[in-house]
């Protein structure tokens, strides 16, 4: 018995585009000249894998998500770190300073900090701790409550998160872990 288009449709609906939980998932900020900082995540892909950061343009405008395989620099086609997902912040001139948002998989975030410290030779901007501001009433929240506190909006300002910047000053790197309900 063949399925009619329609049951096919259903299919694909649930196989690829079921709802899923990526709120685990660890966000990097990258801020800098946009040539400086494809130049640097061209260092991370493969053309041979995937577009890369700077291959569409609708998703170099920042009109859709993309998503690139990250390799240890040099190691293409081997070593890979991961898959990731981006987006760029949209912006009028190509030439002003570029943002992208790259979000990564707890089990890999930290090989890739490590991996851009070292081809960026950071340095951390301030030593602050991550304070998280928890409403009110989240804190009392009773353990019924739980999933409410899980969903309470977390006021985490930008100057708390973990900066840092590269030697010559052009690239700023902001680690958003566990600050952002995606």
């Amino acid at each position: 018995m063949t399925k009619s288009p329609v049951g096919l449709a259903d299919d694909f609906r649930v196989l690829f585009h079921s709802p899923q939980d990526i709120s685990y998932h660890c966000c990097v900020e990258l801020r800098g000249s946009r040539d400086k900082l494809l130049d640097l995540l061209g260092e991370f892909t493969s053309a041979d894998v995937d577009c890369g950061f700077g291959g569409d343009v609708q998703v170099l405008s920042g009109q859709k998500e993309g998503r690139a395989t990250l390799f240890h620099p040099g190691k293409s086609p081997g070593g890979v770190i991961g898959p990731a997902s981006f987006i760029w912040r949209p912006s009028e001139a190509p030439d002003e300073e570029g943002t992208v948002w790259i979000w990564l998989h707890p089990g890999y975030s930290d090989e890739l900090l490590e991996k851009l410290a070292q081809v960026l030779n950071l340095k951390r901007e301030e030593d602050q701790e991550m304070d998280v501001d928890v409403p009110p009433e989240a804190k009392k929240a009773k353990k019924k409550d739980v999933l409410c506190s899980k969903l309470a909006t977390r006021n985490v300002p930008h100057g708390k998160v973990p900066k840092f910047v590269s030697e010559c000053g052009r690239v700023k790197v902001a680690v958003l872990r566990g600050t952002l309900n995606r």
